[in-house]
């Protein structure tokens, strides 16, 4: 049971690629990307999502791969995910509140 805690201790976190921030930025804009495409019919959709991510890495500059590394980092560790979808939640519920005022 020792060696297992040492163990379990000694492993190094892994590291994200890009920021918070960054990460944020583009979470925001997948959530966004997969609303627009929730009704899509079931056989385009993956192909449509498929699409908008690379999209989405075009315009923020940062490499596919990469990404989909981060976020697996990210979807193994909740307690770093979690201040990283707080900053989506919030962003998205600021924008959420600011088209209801607008309308």
């Amino acid at each position: 049971l020792l060696l297992v805690s040492l163990v379990a201790c000694s492993v190094p976190e892994k590291e994200t690629i890009y920021s918070e921030d960054q990460l944020s930025a583009l979470l925001i804009d997948i959530h966004v990307a997969k609303a627009a495409i929730q009704n899509a019919l079931p056989q385009t959709r993956d192909s449509l999502y498929d699409v908008y991510f690379l999209q989405i890495c075009q315009i923020h500059g940062v490499d596919p791969d990469s990404l989909r590394m981060d976020l697996d980092v990210l979807t193994a560790d909740p307690d770093r995910m979690e201040p990283v979808y707080t900053r989506v939640v919030d962003s998205l519920e600021q924008t959420s509140l600011r088209d209801r005022a607008e309308d």
